[in-house]
């Protein structure tokens, strides 16, 4: 009796501590490999260690994420992308969730890149990949956006589908860094 209650017990205690998180590499050397770069999306549905499994088979099939936290509490996934490879899209992003059998909601990203002007409008280029991405509004700039140009940032933003092959920049937050 004395050995059931010690291992319901542990198993309590397991399913307690990994009920609210999970946390993942999963690509061989991720350390190395995990870029400054991120996506956080909320998604309904997301509650246990098998929804961040589920997930995780089609993270690793897109080649383009080194690792993952889920905080099943919030239903928050956050990803890393891998360094010098292309950001996955919103809309690849919220295809995946939904093809895990999960319901996309909020998309965010934390990108670190510099702000480009070209043909009149403003980008942003995210280090390590060759994209850039336009921007809904640039009104929460509180200095003249043409002294970030060619400065590196953190961007924090929100993000929609825009075209086939893009996405729009909807900015929280920039801040410069040293």
């Amino acid at each position: 009796m004395k050995k059931v209650t010690i291992l319901s017990s542990l198993l309590l205690t397991i399913t307690l501590s990994v009920s609210h998180a999970w946390s993942k590499d999963i690509v061989q050397d991720a350390q190395s490999l995990k870029g400054d770069n991120k996506a956080y999306i909320r998604a309904d549905g997301l509650a246990c260690y098998f929804c961040a499994y589920g997930l995780e088979r089609f993270f690793r099939r897109s080649g383009k994420v080194a690792a993952y936290d889920m905080d099943m509490k919030k239903g928050v996934v956050e990803i890393i992308f891998i360094k010098g490879k292309p950001l996955m899209l919103v809309g690849e992003l919220h295809q995946i969730v939904y093809d895990a059998g999960y319901t996309p909601r909020e998309t965010t990203y934390e990108l670190v890149g510099q702000l480009e002007k070209s043909e009149g409008k403003y980008l942003f280029h995210p280090d390590g990949t060759e994209q850039s991405f336009p921007f809904k509004s640039l009104s929460i700039l509180t200095t003249d956006p043409k002294k970030l140009i060619g400065k590196t940032v953190t961007l924090k933003t929100k993000a929609e589908k825009y075209k086939e092959n893009s996405m729009l920049l909807d900015p929280v937050s920039f801040t410069a860094k040293n």
